[in-house]
């Protein structure tokens, strides 16, 4: 039914990435539903398996930074069913997640309510991740989140490559750039232009801000447009998990991101330029996101004061402290968002 597709890159067999990659292996060895097309673009690929449906594909490059987009790419022309999942190696989900993704893409995608399935996922901590791998218990989880708290859910992440959709309408839009090589970017202007094919409103004025806030009830610019696709899929329980990792200061896939950032920029108003005139038809105003995000939590019987974390922490809870590296490398290589988080610390702090 659908083909789940996983770009890994790994140093070797030490590597937290190539452990993880075993992980996935073994949870979906012979699945009767899924088929597993596994990218590896290590330089040397140490990942084997017998079972029938996965596939592990070879595609290092000799790039000088692993590139997720060539990876994906690659796998999704291997791979054999209708539909596809992009997955991350350190994404994880519930005992009801399958269930719940094949009765949505049966009642969405194949009734052609919409071209693609946008699914989000919560940001675990190192703590979290711990009690998940013993206890996944997506409940545990969802209310920590939306209760304000973030000792077990650091972040939720309505944006990301973490999208269904047939392969032949993948194909349509015309895959993901190669351009982009490292962290960052290569989702955003892929989800960029299924927006801007499958708009739900009008866009916002300022579409085209990059601006990142941790409550997307403060949202602006293309992630406050991108978030209404995903945010009901959160309240149906349609939710993966991101379990925490180290992320070493001298790894270069993670010191691209400013230089994928002011790409994205550059990718998605030239893809709009292209298209002018057959894109981004909609007449519908964007509803208030916050009004969204209301309606749909009282849809749910969540009040929204008692479960705030949409729109802030809870009363108590400070802002997570990160590890020195985290703020050497924020500092060197996006150094205005470190001057900004001091600022946003200092007012949550007073």
């Amino acid at each position: 039914m659908i083909s789940f597709i996983v770009p890994v890159f790994y140093k070797d067999v030490n590597s937290f990435i190539f452990k993880r990659a075993l992980g996935l292996i073994d949870k979906f060895a012979n699945h009767p539903k899924i088929e597993v097309i596994i990218a590896d673009s290590s330089e040397i690929s140490n990942l084997s398996t017998k079972a029938d449906n996965i596939k592990i594909i070879h595609t290092y490059s000799g790039d000088r930074v692993f590139s997720p987009s060539k990876a994906r790419n690659i796998a999704v022309k291997a791979a054999t069913k209708k539909y596809l999942f992009f997955y991350d190696v350190d994404m994880d989900y519930s005992g009801s997640f399958e269930t719940l993704l094949f009765n949505e893409i049966e009642e969405v995608l194949e009734n052609k309510k919409s071209n693609f399935i946008a699914i989000p996922f919560l940001y675990l901590t190192k703590k979290g991740t711990s009690l998940f791998e013993s206890n996944k218990v997506l409940e545990l989880f969802k209310n920590s989140f939306l209760k304000g708290e973030n000792n077990l859910v650091e972040s939720i992440s309505l944006n990301s490559s973490a999208m269904v959709m047939s392969k032949e309408y993948f194909m349509f839009i015309g895959g993901f750039e190669d351009f982009f090589a490292g962290h960052g970017g290569e989702d955003y202007n892929f989800i960029h232009q299924l927006c801007a094919n499958n708009p739900h409103s009008i866009r916002n004025l300022d579409y085209y801000d990059d601006f990142k806030t941790p409550f997307i009830a403060n949202a602006k610019g293309f992630r406050l447009y991108m978030a209404y696709y995903s945010l009901p899929n959160f309240f149906k329980n349609l939710i993966l998990i991101h379990r925490w990792h180290p992320r070493p200061l001298n790894n270069n896939f993670y010191s691209q991101r400013v230089k994928n950032e002011n790409l994205l920029q550059k990718k998605m108003k030239a893809f709009d330029l292209k298209f002018k005139g057959q894109i981004w038809k909609s007449t519908e105003p964007m509803p208030k996101i916050r009004d969204f995000i209301i309606a749909l939590m009282q849809n749910y019987n969540y009040d929204p004061k008692k479960y705030p974390g949409f729109f802030s922490y809870a009363d108590g809870v400070k802002p997570i402290k990160r590890p020195f590296s985290n703020k050497i490398r924020k500092l060197i290589t996006r150094p205005g968002e470190f001057f900004k988080d001091i600022k946003f610390i200092g007012k949550l702090m007073r």
